[in-house]
């Protein structure tokens, strides 16, 4: 530090050691106290896209909310969560220790949008104009709570663990949220934001400090909603003024990515890189052995399979009156292709009515049509397709209505 060579050297007549760097041209670019100095990066985080386009733009639908105060100015918040009250007395779990590890903005791989396909061969980092890979968040673990690490054999100090005693599941709390004067855009917003946009059931928000090994994951409930309008007209005016701003916005990068994220339903191996891992991730190779740049893939990605936004559905899809479907079809293949068109883009499900035709028409396709025929003979549509479109029920009675051979 500065105030031991000042203390020490410089204020008793002695000599303090400088390094510094030269360029091409043999002028001075920097100097530090000692051999490997750190530099500041040219670009900071609040420089990078999309926290820079902030700086200059009109006040958020959050901010007009909930208020806030920069230097002279400032405005009043019209909204505010009262304390969460515990439902019943409620236990702890016996105290734990874990290393909580937060992120580091200055690991650049992960923390900066790296391509696969940079052909400098190299990381981006505060020294380009990069942008940021995107918002803090923990996914939440659909399986219970993970344990650190193994960290056997190695001598860690105390210190550096945090301690806790963490609730049982299952306990409950209720709070009351209080505004006032918010346009019924805003409420839209605030139960948009409170329910995943009405899928609670299937999302949940994070608590706590623990979080990147599970703890703190709560569903939340509205129990006592007495407006004007319904919870579900709300957030249709919110949705719609969404819509004028980001045309197609439920299917968004980065709606996908906060459900990704919150989804209570799938659940691969979440755990911290060892600190080899993070080694390894910066190293590129030499120039005998190229080594592809590491980039973090985003968490839908990383899902691959296991997460899609087909189950979600915006307020609009789900109140959206399903029409009777005209099936003229007399190919299975182009029944197939129009069903599950209708359902990725108009409807969660069919109604009752729509499922008793969709039955009726591949009754059709299958008496009238060789190909159908042979292709509805096989297991795999029945398992799949057809039993996402008619439910187990109406699908076992289709099959044992058509005869079909009993490997199906």
């Amino acid at each position: 530090p500065w105030k031991f060579w000042r203390d020490n050297y410089l204020l008793k007549g002695k000599k303090v050691p400088v390094f510094y760097s030269k360029d091409k041209q043999n002028v001075l670019q920097h100097f530090g106290l000692a051999y490997m100095y750190k530099l500041p990066f040219n670009n900071s985080i609040h420089g990078m896209y999309p926290i820079a386009d902030y700086q200059n733009s009109k006040l958020d639908l959050a901010t007009c909310m909930f208020g806030y105060t920069e230097r002279n100015e400032g405005l009043k918040g019209r909204l505010m969560f009262g304390h969460a009250k515990a439902k019943e007395v409620f236990e702890c779990e016996n105290e734990v220790q874990e290393i909580l590890g937060g992120p580091k903005a200055s690991y650049y791989p992960f923390y900066l949008n790296q391509f696969k396909d940079n052909r400098a061969e190299k990381y981006y980092t505060y020294q380009d104009k990069a942008s940021l890979k995107g918002f803090k968040r923990y996914p939440v673990h659909s399986s219970g709570v993970k344990k650190t690490l193994n960290n056997s054999g190695l001598s860690i100090s105390n210190k550096v663990y945090s301690s806790f005693k963490p609730l049982k599941e299952g306990t409950t709390f209720i709070e009351k949220i209080r505004f006032h004067n918010l346009k019924p855009l805003e409420i839209g917003g605030l139960l948009s934001a409170i329910t995943f946009h009405g899928n609670q059931d299937k999302c949940c928000h994070s608590l706590g400090a623990a979080k990147p090994y599970g703890y703190g994951k709560v569903q939340v409930e509205i129990v006592d909603f007495n407006l004007e309008k319904s919870i579900d007209e709300y957030m249709m005016l919110f949705e719609e003024a969404l819509e004028d701003k980001i045309p197609n916005w439920w299917q968004s990068p980065a709606i996908k990515e906060l459900l990704a994220m919150a989804s209570n339903s799938v659940d691969i191996n979440l755990e911290y890189p060892s600190i080899k891992d993070f080694v390894d991730y910066k190293q590129t190779g030499n120039k005998w052995n190229k080594k592809p740049i590491d980039a973090l893939d985003y968490y839908s990605t990383i899902l691959d399979d296991k997460f899609s936004l087909k189950g979600f559905k915006s307020v609009k899809q789900l109140n959206k009156p399903q029409p009777q479907l005209e099936l003229n079809f007399t190919r299975y293949q182009d029944l197939s292709s129009e069903l599950n068109r209708v359902l990725k883009e108009e409807f969660l499900e069919f109604s009752e009515e729509n499922k008793i035709l969709i039955a009726d028409a591949i009754t059709n396709v299958y008496h009238s049509h060789k190909a159908s025929q042979k292709k509805l003979n096989k297991a795999y549509d029945w398992e799949n397709n057809i039993n996402n479109w008619l439910g187990k029920e109406l699908t076992e009675q289709l099959k044992e209505s058509l005869n079909l051979p009993i490997n199906v």
